[in-house]
């Protein structure tokens, strides 16, 4: 790309991925604040789903056939060479469940609360926003960051336990929206919701927040009526799973389910 290519597409990843990311997380925790838990699934994988396509289009991926499968963008993005990311077993297992849950917006599959969703969209967030930036030293970093031996030394401290000793004071490269909502007062009301009960953003550490955990199941009405669904499913389009659900001749009235991406299974 020319200097001149790059650096739009880089205002282009900010504007259209990364910043519009980060007002989905903030939606996301406010409606978790006021019980829309389903709001909050569908905004916060919406959000990850952009910062990972952002880093996909940075690098010249293509993020076409990815949809909202997050655990697609993530092993996409690891194929990237010479990043030293920094992507937890237990990051990847919630991008799994969000991939079937944060979809869920028409509750057509049968839905699951661990109660501890909240904290892991936090971790999740903050463990892929922080490479939703350039990390290559090209043309644009040289008139901004002279000193490259700065800027290789961050990209590497990116993956060091120090980074997550204290996550509220780690910053991008260049400020992003998410910063400014912290660190100025331009939008307190955005603020409260973002910082609330986040062990991740905020103007200081917090090492201890309370919550009470609330687990729930809960099954759509045609797990409960199987014996409308051949007629409902003339009416609505299903997901695949739920169609192949019920092509078996599952027909248990009270049978508790939940969903994978490799289809439905027995509780």
């Amino acid at each position: 790309m020319t200097p001149e290519h790059e650096a739009c597409v880089n205002d282009f990843v900010t504007r259209c991925f990364r910043d519009t990311a980060d007002t989905d997380y903030i939606s996301a925790r406010a409606c978790y604040r006021i019980g829309l838990i389903d709001q909050f699934l569908w905004l916060g994988t919406q959000a990850i789903e952009k910062y990972l396509k952002g880093i996909l289009v940075l690098y010249e991926r293509n993020t076409k056939k990815i949809g909202h499968n997050l655990t697609k963008a993530i092993t996409k993005v690891e194929s990237i060479p010479d990043i030293p990311w920094d992507f937890s077993s237990e990051l990847k297992e919630f991008l799994e469940h969000l991939t079937t849950y944060g979809n869920n917006r028409y509750f057509v599959i049968p839905r699951i609360r661990k109660g501890r969703e909240l904290f892991q969209m936090d971790d999740a967030v903050w463990s892929v926003r922080r490479y939703c930036q350039c990390l290559s030293y090209t043309h644009e970093w040289e008139s901004q960051i002279p000193d490259k031996s700065f800027f290789e030394t961050y990209v590497t401290g990116l993956a060091s336990p120090e980074c997550r000793k204290a996550p509220h004071a780690f910053r991008l490269l260049v400020k992003g929206y998410l910063e400014e909502v912290v660190l100025t007062d331009k939008y307190p009301e955005q603020r409260g919701h973002l910082v609330w009960k986040n062990l991740y953003y905020g103007r200081c550490r917090k090492r201890v927040v309370c919550y009470r955990k609330v687990e729930s199941f809960s099954q759509p009405a045609h797990f409960v009526h199987p014996e409308v669904f051949e007629w409902l499913s003339t009416k609505v389009d299903f997901y695949k799973e739920v169609r192949e659900h019920f092509k078996e001749g599952c027909q248990q009235r009270t049978v508790e389910y939940f969903s994978t991406p490799g289809g439905l299974k027995r509780l």
